[in-house]
């Protein structure tokens, strides 16, 4: 008699079926959320009324996007008109400003730095700009905090979740109050 070999009884295919299966689901855990949508807009913009020393009367909002990337380029038109059509973050009226992210530079003056999605190589270089204006970054990337190269992280979907990464929270000087660092996973 045979030893049995419990994968040859549920058969090859199904076998290949049920490993990709969970390839598919481990892909899909890992640290990326989709495009910004208006629900995480609305987070984002009640994220930012809990800054300890939140910005004030009309401030500019970076949104730093790839115009090469026609994803990264709708996302940011999806963030501006969101903006647009309701600038108040707390005590501040935010400006939105789209900002190429071969132009970093123009990160200068923003209270607030918006990342749009599929500019993950940049994020280092983004965060250097934010370090130097003392603006508080903000993305859908979930990489982008854990990686500790934006403050706060907002997914609407499947549920909420916002993280806040203390590190570059330090670095960019952002403090957020009690009450709301309670609510959300500190990296």
């Amino acid at each position: 008699m045979k030893p049995r070999i419990p994968f040859m009884e549920i058969g090859l295919n199904r076998l290949i079926k049920t490993c990709l299966m969970g390839l598919f689901i481990a892909a899909n855990s890992m640290n990326i959320w989709a495009e910004t949508t208006d629900k995480d807009m609305k987070i984002a913009m009640r994220a930012i009324k809990f800054l300890s020393e939140g910005p004030k009367g009309n401030v500019k909002a970076a949104i730093v996007y790839n115009p090469a990337d026609s994803a990264s380029q709708q996302d940011a038109n999806t963030i501006k008109a969101f903006i647009s059509k309701n600038p108040k973050a707390g005590a501040a009226t935010l400006n939105p400003t789209l900002v190429d992210v071969s132009a970093l530079s123009e990160i200068q003056g923003s209270a607030v730095v918006l990342l749009t999605t599929n500019i993950a190589a940049n994020h280092a270089a983004i965060f250097a700009e934010t370090i130097k204006v003392g603006a508080v970054s903000i993305s859908t990337d979930k990489s982008c905090v854990k990686n500790g190269h934006c403050v706060l992280g907002i997914s609407s979907s499947p549920k909420v979740e916002i993280f806040v990464n203390k590190a570059a929270a330090l670095e960019t000087e952002t403090n957020f109050k009690t009450a709301f660092m309670m609510l959300v996973n500190v990296l």
